[in-house]
């Protein structure tokens, strides 16, 4: 919507808002403005264009009715609770505009949060949403991504017998599997994971053996290339999976093409691992 567009249509807003006795309520211009913009996803452009103002703002505060009544049942919203993961630029503006997210630094780079399924989308938890606290919230995420994540989601994308695998589920957090590490692979387990999520909606991964590793170039090039042009960009770098944790391979730009460069303690597992016959 045009600025001076967007401008009118919230003035209107507020007015009709105001005669509804919404504004009372404490709402804020920003929050009113969002209001108005989640409204425009719920409804095609057309539909919301063809609102008048007092009939967007009954919808408005109805839809926001909703979401607090779902927030008011910590029973009713565990089972949508989901964790998504953010770069750390889109997830310090997502942390302006909501000052009490609740969010964790995962692998370095990345920022972990918790989001619950709402008439409006995804809204995402703050500090003091979660009667058990935090660690409660995250656990129930991870369950429910793990009781979404069929086993047939994983499906072998590099030729037949090269082992290189993709991950397609229908909900868009395919990164967010990355939390899952090895079970994602539980065969390859023992050796551990290299993962690619360079986008929200993008996961690929190898197993670190031998074979899997004759794909690093191809993951390096999918995540340098993936950040650089998908929506919801999240990681230029690759990340290792194991049971013990996740670790962050740190790919560089070179005039050669992208370079990841092996951490000494993983080059280490791959001389162990070497030694015992297992790579």
């Amino acid at each position: 919507m045009p600025a001076g567009e967007a401008r009118v249509r919230l003035a209107a807003l507020q007015q009709a808002l105001t005669r509804l006795g919404a504004a009372p309520l404490g709402a804020t211009r920003r929050e009113i403005l969002v209001g108005y913009q989640e409204l425009e996803l719920a409804l095609d452009w057309d539909q919301a264009q063809a609102l008048e103002p007092e009939a967007a703002a009954e919808t408005v505060i109805e839809l926001a009715a909703q979401v607090r009544a779902a927030e008011s049942d910590w029973e009713a919203v565990a089972p949508s609770l989901l964790p998504v993961l953010w770069g750390r630029g889109e997830a310090a503006d997502l942390a302006r505009r909501a000052p009490n997210l609740l969010a964790w630094p995962w692998a370095e780079e990345l920022v972990l949060t918790v989001a619950q399924g709402t008439p409006l989308g995804r809204r995402y938890l703050g500090r003091d949403d979660c009667p058990g606290g935090a660690a409660v919230a995250l656990a129930a995420a991870l369950e429910n991504l793990r009781g979404r994540t069929p086993t047939e989601a994983v499906t072998a994308v590099g030729a037949e017998g090269q082992p290189l695998y993709g991950l397609a589920c229908d909900d868009g957090l395919e990164s967010s599997r990355l939390l899952l590490g090895t079970d994602l692979l539980p065969a390859f387990a023992a050796n551990g994971l290299i993962g690619a999520a360079p986008a929200r909606e993008m996961l690929s991964f190898a197993p670190f053996c031998a074979a899997g590793c004759r794909h690093l170039r191809e993951l390096v090039n999918l995540a340098a290339n993936g950040a650089a042009s998908l929506p919801f960009a999240l990681s230029s770098n690759l990340f290792y999976l194991s049971p013990e944790g996740v670790l962050r391979l740190t790919v560089e730009a070179t005039p050669d093409g992208p370079r990841l460069h092996l951490p000494e303690a993983l080059a280490l597992r791959q001389a162990r691992l070497a030694a015992d016959g297992r790579w």
